[in-house]
């Protein structure tokens, strides 16, 4: 009876052992034992329902569940995202206060992997505090938190912190540091502060909203091993481009939207390893000639995102049918996707689960055909094609797997007000949000 409670407790969130525990000594002893085998843990998922500004109690909470880990802790996540919901990144104001940081690397000197999203890091004193991370850390990750750094002193301090924090995880395999706007106040992210980052690195996303300041890749030459490189609203230039085809040859995912001071970008297509490619909003150098080179020589390609990518055009919108093994394709707003781009894509691209043409406004009842043959389609989003119809959403799921749809400024009966809705009602699983104007 025993071993089988172990292996069903072994199973359980970590949030069902709390609740588990308060059943009796028994099963508060057998519990004990599958926290101790706990090797990783979302702090967040725990206990959803504790006051988010009430440091203490989570203190206290966080200091409880790691001391029950015995510690053999080696992954640990403060802190949610949604996609959808991004831009309120602080309305719950969590802190990651100094206090938190202390009992997490006392506690936890196992750890490899930390990550934080949503946070509020008050000081640089808590910041700080990062450093006494046990040095065996392989990801360190601070996504879209608010970093109090007041002054440009303090942001000097900062830079020092995270230089020395290089310096000492000498293991780390990815470092993350993300935000929007000056989330980070006066701290700067500068190629200088990037070149004491250790050989180590396979994935590294620096797209940190005004605190961004790299202007350079000199300091990839030295990783050999990067897989994935996400440096959204960068200053780097063509000549970056080739010095990371050229010393990192294993790049798999690179995320390079709003890079305005990049006006070549055919060095892309040199990376032939290239799985997932982000150019959203360079509206004015991305041309047919980079994105031609591309779908000829990156085949591997399984997400290419060109939102807003203005200067493309038919010519070599059609070509993005040689990547045969695309599943995500986003090209959102791009008025010259017509009927024949999209039918080029669909007879290519068969293996499509996501699709992302809102208001490709050149595209009619012939084009919207085609997506009748990409039968794994799980998301399409068609905001502002007029000639997208209920009937045709019923001819979709006849032979489709499409479980989300986004369908505003269609043929669609009237409503007032954006809500998700499904329709036809006849037509289960599919979530669609529509408005007419």
């Amino acid at each position: 009876m025993e071993d089988a409670l172990l292996k069903i407790f072994d199973r359980l969130s970590h949030e069902d052992r709390i609740r588990c525990e308060l059943v009796c000594a028994e099963w508060r002893r057998l519990l004990l034992s599958a926290w101790r085998r706990t090797k990783a843990l979302d702090f967040d998922t725990v206990c959803p329902y504790i006051d988010p500004t009430n440091s203490t109690v989570r203190l206290q909470i966080l200091n409880s569940i790691l001391e029950k880990c015995a510690g053999g802790l080696q992954s640990l996540v403060l802190g949610q995202i949604e996609v959808s919901n991004i831009i309120q990144n602080f309305s719950k104001k969590r802190e990651l206060t100094a206090e938190f940081i202390e009992c997490i690397a006392q506690k936890c000197p196992k750890l490899r992997s930390f990550i934080v999203r949503r946070y509020l890091i008050p000081s640089v004193e808590a910041l700080a505090g990062l450093y006494h991370l046990p040095s065996c850390l392989e990801v360190l990750k601070i996504e879209f938190c608010r970093l109090d750094v007041y002054s440009p002193q303090e942001g000097k301090l900062a830079w020092s912190i995270f230089r020395s924090m290089f310096e000492k995880f000498t293991n780390l395999r990815a470092f993350s540091l993300q935000g929007r706007g000056s989330c980070h106040g006066h701290f700067i992210l500068d190629a200088d502060l990037l070149n004491y980052l250790p050989a180590s690195m396979e994935m590294l996303e620096i797209s940190a909203g005004q605190s961004l300041k790299v202007d350079n890749l000199n300091f990839v030459s030295g990783f050999r091993n990067l897989r994935i490189l996400a440096a959204q609203r960068s200053h780097i230039r063509n000549e970056d481009l080739k010095t990371l085809a050229e010393y990192c040859p294993a790049i798999e995912s690179v995320d390079l939207s709003y890079s305005r001071s990049i006006t070549d970008f055919s060095h892309l297509a040199q990376m032939k390893k290239l799985k997932s490619l982000r150019l959203d909003g360079n509206r004015d150098y991305f041309t047919d000639c980079a994105l031609l080179q591309i779908a000829m020589n990156c085949l591997q390609l399984t997400q290419l995102s060109l939102d807003s990518c203005a200067r493309l055009t038919v010519e070599s919108l059609r070509e993005i049918g040689r990547c045969s093994l695309l599943e995500f394709l986003s090209l959102w707003g791009l008025s010259q996707v017509t009927d024949a781009v999209l039918l080029s894509i669909t007879n290519g691209c068969g293996m499509l689960q996501y699709l992302d043409i809102k208001y490709c406004r050149k595209i009619t009842a012939t084009g919207l055909q085609g997506l009748l043959k990409l039968r794994n389609l799980n998301e399409l989003f068609v905001s502002g094609i007029t000639d997208f119809d209920e009937a045709f959403v019923e001819e979709l799921s006849l032979v489709t797997t499409l479980t989300k749809l986004e369908a505003v400024d269609c043929k669609v009966l009237k409503i007032q007000e954006i809500e998700p809705i499904r329709f036809p009602p006849e037509i289960p699983g599919i979530a669609v949000a529509r408005l007419d104007c």
